[in-house]
């Protein structure tokens, strides 16, 4: 009996050795090739970081999907130097089985190399609507701001903490005068005021207002003493004309130090969102809060349709489009170069000329040369919008989405040559948009969800969001157009793509040698409190034969087949709910690393 039992074992282990031959040489085809690029300097409001690497990183789990349906460059959460965390806010909680779009806090502390538990700041007043989004200050007293706002139906809210080492305590009150706001966005200045913009829908008088008679101009909210009171201001008026062009929509803001301000480009709508046609560049400074072209026009503290269309026109279409159908919204990212604004943004391109999409957005830079907007078209890139831009040296570093909204890519273009990075892919959902950090470090540049992306009016709660930086310990919770330049790619790991090489493996993440980028798989999602993720099946801070095993007896049957109560369970690493050669790649992957820590 005793030899039989040896023999078995013997047996065994040779055919787990087979397996693990097998699954090494799988695990080289599944790989990815990663191209060296030069290594770079980039910064954000005073921030400069080494674009050496990038690693994503869920952090939070089942969230609203649509995160803020904000269509702005915007901020979303700090970084706080005194006590050396970074704060990040986002919508979440459910409400009849809708994510309501609470507002949530959670920090990362670098000190520590931890993240907090995510906390709900207060539960959302209205019904569930993926406009609803937080947005953060912290005052000069050392006390954090979180502003909520909602889809037109809701004064802002404003909940103030005591203090920075205290997300779970919070004093909630409401800002009268914005009952109709939608859209916010909140930076504050050297001297400590404070500064929030939104959109405010007007009915003209009439409730329940067609469209046609819709009236949204661009307001902010300042504040001189810490938050406690504030004052409204009309930024940019479209006025109430027939044609009914009376709607803003700011698509980039980008606070600078020197000279201090916001640089905002913004469209007009026509009945509130049915066509869209011209884009318009001010810059809002906060030493006079006057608003300035970009020949440094002074306009007035108000600026009018009149003159944004005589002073601040970017570029417009021979024709209107129609939102949602020939062209859904232009996406703009602006950053400044050498004291003038240079633009990211899509052009809509007509491809087909039937279809709900007969318009394709093609990449675009347009940069102020001191007299005019000089505007250079990447259309060969493909379909690609933008959401934040970078300039070090010259270089314009461009983060966004494309690959049918499955891909966070930033392109690099310098004269005449472009590189591409492709920071992170889903395997099975849409990204949505990326948001920088204000002031942010090397550990955290900026957010992105992912998610099913349902209607604004009834999103539900099946969003990742994650974070794109340097290694992070697991959370405690879960211009040349006239040329096609020279294209260098470095991809991340993605289960779609063709494997052409092997890639090294640091915990649950996929590193490429430095200078180059280092990812998350995109396969894999990190349990709570578990460095190896899901393919530690035993928890012993490895992934090993033992967790190997388990594997066998459900491959490539559904989790509903399977005999284990709980699904698959971890043997499903990425929870596509079977498991399959992906889930075999991901663990051969953590096996050739062993020890998780």
């Amino acid at each position: 009996m005793h030899k039989a039992e040896t023999s078995k074992k013997f047996h065994f282990v040779i055919l787990l050795s087979f397996i693990v031959v097998f699954l090494i040489g799988t695990s080289l085809l599944i790989s990815f090739k990663i191209e060296k690029q030069s290594e770079l300097n980039i910064k954000k409001s005073g921030a400069q970081i080494s674009s050496d690497q990038y690693e994503t990183q869920i952090i939070a789990e089942n969230i609203v999907e649509t995160y803020a349906r904000q269509k702005t460059q915007i901020y979303s959460g700090i970084y706080d130097t005194d006590s050396n965390r970074t704060f990040v806010v986002f919508s979440n909680d459910q409400k009849e089985g809708l994510s309501s779009c609470s507002p949530y806090i959670m920090y990362y502390d670098h000190n520590l190399e931890n993240w907090s538990e995510p906390h709900k700041i207060l539960d959302s007043p209205v019904q569930p609507d993926s406009h609803n989004y937080p947005q953060i200050l912290k005052d000069s007293m050392g006390r954090l701001h979180v502003l909520y706002s909602m889809h037109a139906n809701h004064k802002v809210i404003q909940a103030t903490s005591s203090s920075t080492t205290d997300i779970t305590n919070w004093e909630i009150n409401e800002i009268n005068g914005t009952n109709e706001a939608t859209y916010g966005a909140a930076y504050k200045a050297k001297n400590g005021d404070l500064y929030y913009l939104f959109r405010k829908t007007k009915g003209n008088g009439v409730i329940n207002p067609p469209l046609s008679n819709w009236y949204e101009p661009e307001y902010y909210l300042k504040s001189t003493d810490n938050g406690e009171t504030w004052t409204s201001h009309k930024l940019i008026d479209p006025g109430k004309s027939e044609d009914v062009w009376n709607t803003v929509y700011t698509k980039a803001i980008h606070y600078e130090s020197d000279p201090e301000g916001l640089h905002i480009t913004f469209g007009i709508h026509q009945n509130h969102n049915d066509y869209f046609n011209k884009h318009y560049y001010i810059f809002f400074n906060f030493e006079d809060n006057n608003i300035y072209s970009a020949s440094k026009h002074n306009l007035g503290s108000t600026i009018t349709r009149s003159e944004f269309e005589q002073h601040c026109e970017i570029f417009g279409y021979e024709n209107k489009l129609e939102f949602g159908k020939e062209g859904g919204n232009t996406r703009m990212a602006v950053d400044i170069y050498n004291n003038k604004p240079v633009i990211a943004f899509t052009r809509f391109k007509q491809i087909n000329t039937v279809g709900n999409m007969p318009y394709t957005p093609y990449l675009e830079i347009a940069s102020w040369d001191g007299s005019k907007w000089e505007i250079d078209n990447y259309h060969h890139l493909g379909l690609f919008q933008p959401y934040e831009i970078i300039i070090e040296d010259g270089i314009k570093q461009i983060y966004g989405r494309n690959n049918q909204y499955q891909t966070i890519t930033k392109y690099s273009i310098s004269n005449s040559n472009i590189s591409e990075t492709e920071i992170y892919t889903s395997s099975n959902l849409t990204v949505g948009q990326l948001n920088f950090i204000g002031n942010f470090t090397t550990d955290i540049i900026g957010t992105f969800i992912e998610g099913n992306y349902t209607h604004w009016s009834s999103p539900k709660p099946t969003g990742n969001l994650i974070t794109i930086g340097k290694v992070l310990n697991s959370p405690t919770q879960t211009s040349e157009p006239s040329h096609s330049p020279t294209l260098t790619t470095t991809t991340s790991p993605s289960v779609t793509n063709t494997p052409t090489a092997t890639v090294t493996v640091t915990s649950s993440t996929v590193k490429t040698p430095t200078p180059t980028v280092t990812v998350t798989s995109s396969a894999v999602s990190t349990p709570i409190g578990v460095i190896c993720g899901q393919l530690d099946h035993n928890n012993n801070n490895k992934v090993d034969l033992y967790d190997f095993e388990p594997f066998k007896d459900v491959y490539s049957k559904t989790c509903s087949d399977s005999p284990i109560v709980e699904g698959c369970g971890p043997k499903d690493s990425d929870r596509n709910g079977k498991v399959d050669i992906i889930d075999f790649k991901n663990f051969i992957i953590l096996y050739k690393q062993k020890n998780c820590g």
